[in-house]
């Protein structure tokens, strides 16, 4: 699904965002904004490398999720590149729909300028526009402590934890499951 429109605002440095649904189109700089993330960060469940992705693949998942009304990607645009990029995806089986799984990352550069909550306000706002979504849910590795702030300044609950989920480099680190009940918000 889409976004109706744009949305426009300020950064605490005085920077424009723009958010705004994937095309198509935007299949090869998504592919090069999860490279470079992939090499900054290891929060993510991927490494530098990992990610066997072509463009006609992101294209071909880009349509589909278009093509769903109960799932969206979210660009973050800061002076005309990919600053953040976030998702909701739910299930298409009947017994399981009303869950969905959301992902953000925000490139490093463009980290505590407000983009991570931007992105999820924009997220929860879909999940609820939906009216089929009501539970979203969140994995977040344990030393990721800017983003499960976030998280729960959102109200995202924590309601588990899978051991040693991540290795970094041989360091074993735990996933914590986060979650917010879309149907108890006002």
């Amino acid at each position: 699904m889409k976004l109706d429109s744009k949305y426009k605002t300020c950064l605490k440095n005085g920077d424009e965002l723009i958010i705004r649904s994937a095309v198509k189109s935007d299949a090869k700089d998504i592919l090069e904004y999860l490279k470079k993330i992939s090499s900054e960060s290891d929060n993510l469940p991927y490494g530098e490398g990992e990610l066997d992705i072509d463009i006609e693949e992101e294209e071909e998942y880009i349509v589909d999720i278009e093509n769903d009304s109960n799932c969206i990607i979210l660009l973050g645009i800061v002076n005309n590149e990919i600053a953040c990029l976030g998702n909701i995806i739910n299930e298409s089986r009947e017994r399981l729909m009303h869950n969905a799984e959301v992902s953000i990352s925000v490139k490093m550069k463009y980290q505590s300028l407000g983009i991570g909550s931007e992105l999820l306000n924009k997220l929860i706002g879909f999940s609820k526009d939906t009216k089929i979504i009501k539970n979203i849910s969140l994995g977040v590795k344990e030393d990721n402590y800017k983003a499960i702030r976030l998280y729960e300044k959102f109200n995202l609950k924590k309601t588990g934890r899978n051991k040693k989920f991540f290795n970094i480099n041989g360091v074993f680190f735990d996933q914590i499951i986060m979650a917010l009940e879309i149907h108890s918000q006002k």
